[in-house]
């Protein structure tokens, strides 16, 4: 019309993004209707204040809700809706006035009880209420339901009145020690739980509240029942093991966003294995060791084994705070670098001459299986809370003699030993690893060119800037290098095989000294039966 007028300035169409409902994909349309508020702003000052009280897990979760409280004044409680908990609110049919008492409200709330909700659309507006029940108002007798159900955060965020306090026999009293949901909860859950709780008993429902991220492919996509592209976690299960799925949870920091997939797991599967192996290892070598009897006490141990007693101290100590933090990925970091680097490539390698070729009852055997007991003691009971049928599995292969209960589930929590701490030691042996690396090194390029197999057929002789701490443990170099000789000396053997200098060090190789002794391999000065005097005093 306004074209044929000559009246229209200027005409041009846009493509208008009209609201669609996100499940069935179908355009929304809205409609004015009265709706039901919780006055907000009667209680939100002494929310804010009860935010202040809760440790937020990670404490950025306080900033995030608290906003969202203090730019609240009511919530809309009503929802239009054919399913769901009706708002226990009736109508006179007469006079129209709101019929919402403690009186109604009681009777509604005795029949659900026995009924359940359903009773609202089973029976009549008469049968609800109170039996001879009259308007205040008019004094008439008809009337009508409300039609609109509770908003489900509603629902949701009773559970601690509907669940908790209901059972608190069971459960005890509010406040509950952690409320865990997901990032998007600060506006759902967690403050229509808070909201509730502050509005009917003053104080919040919870101690502690601990947020996680949402779960993504491999390829960075979020996961989507929708879209399909999700991973069951009983597919996960069925082909790796529960473990596995647990060992993930605790591997990721679940404060941000995280990622899982075929090729994760996989790498998981690789740690599991690792602790299972070392776990094997240590089990192998105390079949014959009673701690009653054969313990050794702390002094008498050797400074590599009170070394591998600090690093465990150091274990159970971090291990300990990672989950009173609630930092899993601590924890999994804290275990994987004991298994593999404290225990694997150092300890447990340097200890097997011990182990397999000392006396059965020496003092130096004992010893060694002394920080073996203690180490798997605390290992198993460090892999219960994330993979407890791993230690459930080495606890049934312990001997008796070493197991307090008969489960490793039953089993208290390790506590460090604060004798086993030795910051000197750790200082030493700092050194005394860095020569073992840079020994490593020297003796690398004779194994390559096949001038030498074992490391056990070289004598090693080192010079450093600072020698103090080389010289004073001179005596056990051989076993920590795992060589059959090792000297600290500043001067060059002759007939070296190669020389190897880094940072302050030089390393010369020789051949080492003697003939290989059959029984332990090194090489040493032999009898008539091709054994030498260690294995000789071992064998009696």
């Amino acid at each position: 019309m306004l074209i044929s007028k000559g009246a229209l300035v200027h005409q041009n169409e846009i493509s208008h993004s009209y609201p669609h409902c996100w499940r069935c994909k179908h355009p929304v349309i809205y409609r004015a209707t009265p709706q039901w508020f919780v006055k907000v702003d009667k209680f939100r000052e002494q929310a804010l204040e009860a935010i202040k009280g809760v440790k937020w897990i990670p404490a950025s979760g306080e900033s995030r809700i608290g906003n969202m409280v203090a730019g609240r004044t009511d919530w809309c409680i009503s929802r239009q809706r054919a399913w769901g908990v009706p708002i226990p609110i009736f109508y006179c049919e007469d006079c129209g006035e709101v019929i919402c008492s403690d009186e109604t409200i009681e009777n509604v709330a005795h029949i659900f009880e026995k009924e359940s909700s359903d009773a609202w659309v089973k029976h009549s507006a008469e049968e609800l209420l109170p039996q001879g029940f009259k308007c205040p108002k008019c004094g008439k007798t008809h009337f009508k339901k409300e039609s609109d159900i509770m908003d489900v955060w509603f629902d949701s965020g009773i559970s601690w009145r509907a669940v908790v306090e209901k059972r608190a026999d069971e459960l005890n009293h509010t406040p509950v020690d952690m409320y865990l949901e997901g990032s998007d909860q600060h506006r759902g859950w967690f403050q229509s739980s808070l909201l509730t709780a502050i509005a009917t008993q003053g104080k919040s429902p919870y101690k502690q509240v601990l947020t996680h991220g949402f779960v993504f492919g491999e390829d960075g996509r979020k996961m989507s029942k929708s879209l399909g592209n999700y991973i069951r976690p009983d597919d996960i299960i069925k082909n790796y093991g529960a473990d596995i799925l647990r060992l993930w949870a605790a591997s990721v920091d679940y404060r941000n966003d995280t990622k899982i997939g075929d090729n994760i797991i996989k790498q998981l599967t690789e740690i599991f294995k690792k602790t299972r192996n070392t776990a094997r290892f240590l089990l192998g070598n105390l079949f014959d060791f009673d701690p009653k009897q054969d313990y050794v006490k702390y002094e008498d141990l050797k400074a590599i084994d009170k070394f591998a007693l600090h690093k465990l101290n150091q274990l159970i100590e971090t291990v300990t705070v990672a989950f009173e933090n609630y930092e899993f990925y601590k924890y999994f970091q804290n275990l994987q670098n004991f298994a593999a680097v404290d225990l694997s490539s150092f300890y447990l390698d340097i200890v097997k001459d011990r182990l397999y070729t000392a006396g059965k009852k020496s003092l130096s055997r004992r010893a060694c299986q002394t920080v073996l007991y203690e180490t798997l003691q605390t290992l198993v009971r460090v892999l219960v809370p994330v993979m407890p049928h791993q230690a459930e599995d080495i606890w049934m292969s312990i001997p008796e003699c070493q197991k307090e209960v008969e489960s490793a589930l039953l089993t208290d929590w390790v506590k460090p030993h604060s004798e086993w701490n030795n910051e000197k030691l750790e200082e030493d042996f700092s050194k005394i690893l860095k020569a073992r690396e840079v020994v490593s090194r020297a003796i690398e390029p004779l194994r390559a060119e096949k001038q030498v197999g074992s490391s056990l057929e070289v004598s090693v002789y080192v010079s450093v800037g600072d020698n103090t701490v080389l010289k004073s443990n001179e005596k056990d170099l051989a076993d920590i290098f795992i060589v059959s000789q090792a000297y600290v000396t500043d001067e060059k053997p002759s007939n070296v095989l190669n020389e190897y200098k880094e940072d302050d060090y030089t390393v010369w190789v020789q051949k080492a000294e003697g003939e290989k002794c059959s029984r332990c391999w090194k090489y040493r000065p032999l009898n008539s039966d091709g054994i030498c005097e260690d294995c000789v005093d071992a064998i009696k």
